[in-house]
């Protein structure tokens, strides 16, 4: 049997060689599902994948514990969330809730001093911050590509700090692996 791959809020975009599992009806939607609550059982998923769906969760604590059900030992979760301090993220109410710093995929790793309220047996393999800046004008765009080359190359509590700079924008980006 081939692995099972799966992109969970992959909408119009999936990832490719991944089943798009949303909501939505769409012509690119595989399955029809909610992402916490995975039609597959346990230790059968391969990978997952989920690129800006944090925010759009009720319990994000469920929906990890759900996805490290669904994955086999060794299986990976990739995720993606909006920073904390992007500009405009308090305009939205959607990730009012569950946006990162370079700190929060610690609190879902099995062996974090943080792992109290969930249970999973995910182990935190690498995190990364991608920032740039929201130019309004088309001159400040080679200061958006030098502003996310220095928010790579910092340390993550530096890369949280200057996302806190004016017009920033990124992201926290995370993957785990299922102890085996």
């Amino acid at each position: 049997m081939e692995a099972v791959r799966l992109d969970l809020g992959g909408g119009a975009d999936p990832v490719e060689d991944h089943l798009n599992i949303d909501l939505r009806v769409t012509e690119s939607v595989d399955i029809v599902a909610s992402a916490d609550n995975l039609p597959f059982k346990d230790g059968t998923v391969k990978r997952i994948h989920a690129n800006s769906l944090v925010p759009h969760l009720p319990d994000l604590n469920r929906a990890i514990e759900e996805w490290s059900r669904a994955l086999e030992p060794g299986g990976e979760l990739e995720l993606a969330a909006t920073h904390a301090h992007s500009t405009g993220i308090v305009a939205d109410p959607d990730h009012s809730l569950w946006s990162w710093t370079s700190q929060t995929p610690e609190w879902y790793d099995a062996d974090s001093k943080w792992n109290y309220f969930h249970n999973t047996e995910l182990e935190l393999i690498d995190v990364s911050v991608v920032g740039w800046l929201r130019p309004y004008r088309w001159w400040l765009r080679p200061f958006s590509y030098l502003y996310g080359k220095l928010i790579h190359i910092s340390k993550h509590d530096i890369a949280d700090e200057l996302m806190k700079f004016p017009f920033a924008g990124g992201r926290v980006r995370a993957r785990w692996r299922k102890h085996k």
